[in-house]
């Protein structure tokens, strides 16, 4: 995890139990350079509340950062808490 790429006009899904972000990426994922582009995140395996917005670490390793969240898509007000859960259960230890 030796960067933390930007995630803007997110989209939170849960398909089958699992949490998924979706959005406009900026900075390196999968060893490849993402600039503005609309893709979705592995399988959310830990989160937590940052102070700039939601961190995340995905089944792959790769972090996030989630600044801006899509508040006209419908799924986005339902499944935000999904995301918020996941935070609160899986707090960064300090």
């Amino acid at each position: 995890m030796s960067s933390r790429s930007l995630i803007y006009e997110a989209v939170v899904r849960e398909v089958n139990h699992e949490v998924y972000v979706e959005g406009l990426v900026f900075g390196i994922v999968d060893d490849s350079t993402k600039d503005g582009d609309r893709m979705t995140t592995h399988r959310i395996r830990k989160a937590w509340v940052d102070g700039d917005g939601i961190g995340a670490v995905d089944s792959q390793g790769n972090e996030f950062l989630v600044i801006d969240v899509d508040q006209t898509h419908p799924s986005a007000p339902t499944s935000l808490h999904r995301l918020f859960a996941l935070a609160y259960l899986s707090r960064r230890e300090s």
